[in-house]
Formats: C-alpha cells, structure tokens, sequence
C-alpha cells in the first residue's frame, strides 16, 4: 500500500492562522475578488456582436495580467493550513500527475503583487511579504 499526496507550488503568503480574520470567508472572498477584478460580461445574447469581442479582448488581458487571487489549503483535511497565492502562479500537480512549468512565466509582476496585498487588505489578512512556496496535501 502506498501513500500519495499533492504537490503545490504557488507565489503567495502563508499567513499565521492566528492572523486569519474568523468572520471572512477567505475561499468565496478570493473568488468574488477576481470575479471582480475581471472584466463583466455584456448581457447581448448575441456572442457575435462588438460588445463580447471587445469583453473577450478585455479578458485575454485580465488573464495575461494574472492578478486574480485564489486561496487553498495544505498539509491535511484534519490539519488544513491556508495559502493566499496569485492564481496565474499556482500550479497543483494532482497525484500521480506531471505539471510543467515554464521558468519564463514565474516572476510576479508588481500589478500582480498589488493585487494580493490589494487582496490581504480587503480580506482584514495581514500583510507579510510574498514568495515562491512548495507544499503538499495529503487528503
């Protein structure tokens, strides 16, 4: 028998959970924030017209700029510890799965490092300085 696990990696902080608001919900806040963040979408029906090319244009950026925010946990489902990280600049290799990254794509922008402290400061979090994070989740 054998034991596997998930390897996270992520650009993003690691906050105390004493430091963690108890009235927040970190996972739904990160959500709605890069929903946020994030162009609307026009409400024509009509997927052809110049609105949802000019959304789609405006999406592209919004991805290209990588500033939506994501949060999880590691360590365990018993024992959950919680990240913050950019969404662009985490990457999740499931069990038994190969992830690779380009090297190229790894340094964070000063765009995207507002947006996180932008994040941590809406969600009450304090702020620590962020940084390149390898951790595990053994569910």
């Amino acid at each position: 028998m054998s034991i596997s696990s998930d390897a996270i990696l992520f650009f993003g902080i690691i906050p105390d959970a004493d430091m963690l608001p108890a009235d927040v919900d970190l996972f739904k806040l990160a959500d709605d924030f890069t929903v946020l963040c994030s162009p609307p979408k026009p409400t024509s029906e009509d997927l052809n017209d110049a609105a949802w090319a000019a959304w789609r244009k405006k999406n592209a950026e919004f991805k290209r700029l990588g500033v939506g925010v994501t949060c999880g946990i590691f360590c365990s489902s018993s024992d959950p510890i919680t990240y913050i990280a950019l969404e662009a600049l985490c990457y999740v290799a499931f069990r038994g799965s190969v992830v690779t990254i380009n090297p190229a794509k790894m340094e964070p922008t000063a765009k995207q490092i507002a947006s996180l402290r932008e994040f941590c400061d809406e969600a009450g979090v304090q702020w620590t300085e962020p940084g390149w994070h390898m951790v595990s989740y053994f569910g």
